[in-house]
């Protein structure tokens, strides 16, 4: 177990060195990276089932019954295709106001280059479709 975190913080150390901001592992074992255009992304390692996650809300969940169809139509048809989203998936939160996509995959699979080109990608999903469901039900 001890090992798996280890992992976790050196790969955080060399995301830190990329990014020019120091990052921390919480005691809950994650960590949360804030950028400009209101995007954070939220990371946490989970020694009792090897795993790594890494989650960000996208936008709200729309109000208005046709728009909530509109975006559910859309974000099924994404988490079908997952070329556009890493193989992460959209969720809604648990109070479903807010849509949020998650990514996880087992940390032995991984090491830190693979790591931090995984969260630099998957930044750069988040803002694209942020952009594009920030559009449905607005025409």
């Amino acid at each position: 177990m001890a090992q798996i975190l280890e992992t976790y913080v050196n790969w955080l150390h060399q995301l830190s060195n990329v990014l020019g901001k120091e990052l921390v592992m919480n005691e809950d074992a994650s960590c949360a990276v804030e950028f400009k255009d209101n995007i954070t992304l939220e990371m946490a390692v989970n020694p009792e089932t090897r795993g790594f996650y890494m989650y960000s809300v996208i936008c709200p969940f729309p109000e208005n019954p046709a728009v909530q169809l509109q975006m559910m139509h859309h974000l099924l048809r994404l988490n079908l295709e997952q070329a556009e989203t890493l193989q992460g998936s959209f969720c809604l939160s648990e109070d479903n106001r807010s849509v949020l996509l998650t990514f996880g995959r087992p940390v032995d699979s991984y090491d830190a280059n693979r790591f931090v080109h995984t969260f630099l990608h998957f930044f750069d999903i988040c803002e694209g479709t942020k952009t594009v469901l920030g559009t449905i039900g607005m025409a």
